[in-house]
């Protein structure tokens, strides 16, 4: 597995080439493209990206219990994941 680090405002998560390959159409799929990269830093709120980073890993996308449902859906078009990718439990 070839691993891949990812820095959101100073917090680092470490994931894999594979994780991410699950949803080529995200920004986080497309990181693919360049395949000399092994770190990349975004400027974003660490919270969403987990959640962002959890969907790429499970399928299952959750609203944080203590964000905004509004904050985050505009987030996510900055990951480029769909809305209606959020689960019914968490959608408004």
């Amino acid at each position: 597995m070839s691993r891949i680090v990812i820095n959101v405002s100073g917090r680092r998560f470490i994931t894999t080439r594979e994780t991410l390959s699950k949803y080529k159409h995200t920004t986080l799929g497309k990181l693919l493209t360049d395949n000399e990269g092994t770190e990349y830093f975004f400027d974003a709120d660490e919270e969403v990206f987990r959640e962002v980073l959890r969907y790429h890993r499970t399928g299952e996308l959750h609203v944080p219990q203590n964000m905004c449902y509004q904050t985050f859906t505009k987030q996510l078009k900055f990951w480029g994941v769909e809305m209606s990718a959020i689960e019914d439990c968490c959608s408004k």
